[in-house]
């Protein structure tokens, strides 16, 4: 988003109802943006979590 308001461009969804030339439009994207960030994190910390778990269990978690 930052290279499209340096270039003076928004961004505009034909399917979503939502143009990140108007307020609500940014508060739409950073909302999306955000859910985004914290589910990479969630599957961060179970993969994370789950290869512990299969160590301590004697199993091997890295490949051949």
């Amino acid at each position: 988003m930052d290279v499209f308001d340096k270039q003076g461009v928004s961004f505009v969804s034909v399917t979503q109802q939502f143009n990140t030339a108007t307020s609500l439009g940014r508060l739409m994207l950073n909302v999306l943006l955000s859910f985004a960030q914290f589910e990479r994190e969630i599957i961060s910390e179970r993969t994370r979590d789950k290869q512990v778990a299969a160590r301590k269990k004697g199993k091997w978690t890295g490949a051949t």
